[in-house]
């Protein structure tokens, strides 16, 4: 197996013994790049040859010492292009690195550039009028999910040994879905760097396995320990997270990733938190976070429409809205804590969806059920958001055009790392490959491929 396929971990087992210098691994990345890249563009910002004059003083015995990363274009990065997708920014280099993205640093890895993301980070679908589109590895004439797409697909390729992303509502969860990764959402406030009014936003970590995730998480929370599995775990199963249309080919593979999981001896009932107040509270909350941060784009025609609109309609919010939404925000936080006294886990679809074709700004209806908003076709994530819990999202299983399916599992607030260990056990049973085609890829014609909403 060549090294960008391993796992994290393994690459640095071999970093560690001595067995493969930083250099090999980096040159190694640096080559798959050039096979992917001119398809996926999941990387847009590059820097592998300042990284290679710095491989010889890489430190491997750091906790992610020689592993190869780039940073989400929405976060902050010393001394690289920062452009959160949007022609406002598009010169901006910052003076100082988001607290995220300075723990990732400090933990030894070798920095090749940025990842690609939406606009502003708004919408699940990775193209901007900066960098363009990043297409899923798995089939590039899909959608490779977002916000923390370029960052999915990345992974996915072997091009990042490990990759941080941000979530809002599904950034972690939907790009590792349909790239076949895995992708953590850690309880809401746990991570530096967050807004201390609006903690729905938040950095996490994706891997090509739940070991490689914990590993990155480890470095940004300053927790590494995996907790004891306690057995049998009391399991809850919700198909589409209070009546949601889920796309049968997701539904199945989901189905099946439940009765796979009850063969481990853990029960599973047909269960779920109630999610009547979710997408009304998650909606004001989000309007408003893109109001505080970007209110003077509000008339800004460089700027796309659904963040506009989205910025508007936080402007328009009375402030009596927004405080009884961040009251039904800690009612739902309470109500989830009440669920999870009687459950240790909930599982469910991460997207209600597969992958989407690329043409699409987003995904307009589901099994006849039409969706009107850039964000409805997300709510299998976004009402999780609102409890404030851990989530992650496992590669699950593939659809019969092949494309990946990811299932969300859901832990109390604050069992990070006990969530990290019970889906370690999940992994294993599921046994999913996690190696897209880029033999393919290498051979691909990007003249040939569909464009992206920008054309």
């Amino acid at each position: 197996m060549d090294l960008p396929d391993l796992s994290a971990v393994a690459q640095q087992a071999l970093l560690k013994s001595g067995e493969v210098s930083a250099a090999e691994l980096l040159a190694a990345c640096a080559e798959r790049a050039a096979l992917v890249e001119p398809v996926v563009n999941a990387l847009p910002v590059e820097c592998w040859k300042q990284a290679t004059q710095q491989a010889d003083a890489v430190v491997v015995d750091r906790p992610l010492g020689g592993l190869v990363t780039a940073f989400k274009d929405l976060a902050d990065t010393k001394d690289l292009p920062t452009t959160y997708g949007s022609l406002v920014f598009a010169d901006h280099q910052p003076v100082a690195d988001h607290p995220a993205v300075a723990l990732v640093r400090q933990a030894g890895v070798q920095v090749v550039g940025k990842t690609n993301t939406p606009e502003f980070g708004a919408g699940s679908h990775t193209f901007n009028p900066v960098y363009g589109l990043t297409r899923n590895p798995w089939d590039p004439t899909r959608s490779a999910g977002g916000s923390s797409g370029g960052a999915a697909a990345a992974v996915a390729c072997g091009v990042l040994s490990i990759a941080d992303g941000s979530d809002l509502g599904g950034s972690l969860r939907n790009p590792p879905s349909f790239c076949g990764v895995v992708g953590l959402r850690p309880t809401s406030g746990r991570v530096p760097g967050g807004d201390p009014k609006f903690v729905m936003a938040t950095q996490g970590s994706i891997g090509r396995t739940v070991a490689d995730v914990a590993l990155h998480d480890a470095v940004l929370s300053g927790q590494d320990e995996w907790p004891l599995i306690q057995m049998p775990l009391r399991v809850a199963y919700s198909p589409d997270l209070g009546g949601l249309p889920v796309a049968p080919e997701v539904h199945r593979v989901v189905k099946k990733a439940a009765e796979t999981i009850e063969q481990l001896g853990w029960s599973i009932d047909q269960q779920e938190p109630d999610f009547s107040k979710a997408d009304r509270c998650f909606e004001t909350l989000r309007a408003a976070f893109y109001a505080q941060k970007f209110f003077a784009l509000a008339a800004d025609q460089r700027v796309k429409a659904t963040v506009r609109a989205e910025v508007n309609l936080g402007l328009g919010l009375p402030a009596e809205s927004i405080e009884q939404a961040l009251a039904t925000e800690q009612n739902l936080r309470e109500d989830w804590d009440t669920f999870f006294s009687k459950y240790d886990l909930l599982i469910a679809p991460t997207s209600q969806v597969s992958a989407f074709p690329v043409g699409q700004e987003w995904v307009k209806e589901i099994n006849g059920t039409a969706l009107d908003h850039y964000t409805n076709w997300m709510r299998s994530s976004s009402r999780v958001t609102v409890s404030g819990c851990p989530s992650i999202s496992l590669p699950a299983g593939f659809t019969p055009e092949g494309l990946p399916v990811g299932i969300q599992i859901v832990a109390p607030r604050g069992t990070d790392r006990q969530l990290l260990s019970w889906a370690s056990l999940i992994e294993e049973a599921f046994g999913v490959p996690i190696r897209p085609p880029v033999e393919a890829l290498a051979t691909t014609d990007p003249s040939r491929l569909p464009p992206g909403p920008l054309g």
